[in-house]
């Protein structure tokens, strides 16, 4: 890395954390009581809405990972395989690398958009808009990890442009997950063909990596507002199966 790239790094970040510090979303997890209660109380509400996100998904979890595993390998293949630049080795690894967790997004945000419809009683509860697409997340980001540390294969600086990356990918897919039509492959495709873009634009200016992380912000304001904007009285079929009922106790 050139001082030039931690300059430009040094600066993005300077800005991206001081527009996160002017954002007004207070403390997802915290309440306003004191000690141990308030510790509790918050841990008990992530843990609630974390059971919400694994009961939509269940085994579907694993099928997320299947798209998101083969782009790796490919590129891992390719690399080995032919003769190539130690930059262009770079790209090729670091395009694969974004584009595996972009594609594990995609399929992650269009079960829980089917498996997980608004709901007017979710809408109840005691969380923002922010705090609810701040949770869902943080928690793809953390179930992309295995994705992120695979990068590593590819070497340090890959992974570290990786890790940039996933905060604007894990909010722009929640976002897209945040919408009204119930179509199977709408998400999917709204937000692979964004993978593929963002991939292949930092397969060729790896330093937008930067310009993403500074970005993310904005992603999160946009899918807020996509939150807030969800018509959750609308009828919805699936609300009437327990598929498309997080808490229902039945699989059939």
């Amino acid at each position: 890395m050139t001082p030039g790239d931690v300059r430009l790094a040094c600066v993005v970040l300077a800005a991206g954390g001081a527009s996160w510090a002017a954002l007004p979303l207070g403390r997802p997890f915290l309440t306003k009581r004191k000690g141990r209660r308030q510790f509790r109380h918050s841990f008990q509400g992530f843990a609630f809405q974390t059971a919400l996100f694994l009961r939509a998904l269940r085994r579907g979890l694993f099928a997320c990972y299947l798209p998101a595993l083969i782009v790796p390998g490919a590129a891992a293949v390719f690399i080995s395989n032919n003769r190539l630049e130690p930059n262009s080795a770079f790209r090729a690894g670091l395009f694969g690398a974004v584009l595996a967790l972009g594609l594990f997004m995609a399929e992650l945000s269009r079960r829980l958009m089917l498996k997980r419809p608004p709901w007017a009683w979710a809408r109840s509860l005691p969380w923002s808009s922010g705090k609810r697409i701040l949770l869902d997340a943080g928690l793809a980001a953390i179930f992309a990890s295995p994705l992120l540390a695979l990068s590593a294969h590819f070497g340090l600086r890959i992974l570290f442009l990786a890790a940039c990356c996933l905060p604007w990918l894990s909010l722009r897919a929640v976002g897209s997950l945040r919408t009204a039509s119930a179509n199977r492959w709408s998400v999917r495709v709204r937000s692979g063909t964004e993978s593929l873009l963002t991939a292949l634009a930092l397969a060729l200016e790896p330093r937008a990596a930067f310009l993403l992380l500074g970005a993310a912000p904005l992603a999160f304001l946009s899918a807020a507002a996509k939150d807030r904007e969800q018509k959750v009285s609308l009828w919805n079929e699936l609300h009437q199966l327990s598929d498309g009922d997080a808490l229902s106790g039945s699989d059939s």
